[in-house]
């Protein structure tokens, strides 16, 4: 093998090995880009199991107790789900969440199975008969569910 011929063998795979790292890089810098909401994929990834399909319920998430002040909304959930499809309240204003089923329900927000894990509007398990609360985010539309009964959500609109 002579010198010209040996030094094509050693640039082919440097210039390969050089071309995957770039493209490494490119794909790490936009992954770390994409926000939470544009990840379905993280968006479910928590330490909170539910139960639900293959999930697992985790009782130790509770919902915080409702607070003493006076609610500008109140949501009531009953075993036919949410009294209303569509709640509205103003940005700030406190949420009062009733769980008059007979069962408890994990009131989670989002969609099911992609929930927006950040969201002030997660409360965790209700017990029949106890309450919880949030103050109202900002301004947007904010959908949510029982997580242990994906039929039963509506949707918070705060102004």
């Amino acid at each position: 093998m002579n010198k010209e011929n040996s030094s094509k063998t050693t640039f082919i795979p440097v210039g390969v090995a050089a071309v995957i790292a770039v493209i490494g890089v490119g794909m790490a810098v936009y992954a770390l880009t994409l926000g939470p909401s544009e990840d379905s994929s993280a968006k479910h990834s928590t330490n909170v199991a539910h139960e639900h399909s293959a999930h697992a319920h985790d009782d130790s998430v509770k919902a915080p107790a409702a607070s003493t002040e006076a609610a500008a909304l109140t949501i009531s959930y009953t075993n036919d789900g949410f009294a209303l499809t569509e709640f509205t309240v103003k940005a700030s204003e406190l949420v009062r969440v009733e769980n008059n089923s007979d069962t408890e329900m994990y009131f989670a927000a989002g969609e099911h199975e992609h929930h927006d894990i950040n969201s002030p509007v997660n409360l965790g398990t209700i017990e029949p008969g106890a309450a919880s609360s949030f103050i109202a985010p900002k301004a947007g539309t904010y959908l949510f569910h029982n997580h242990d009964n994906d039929e039963h959500k509506s949707t918070l609109v705060v102004q």
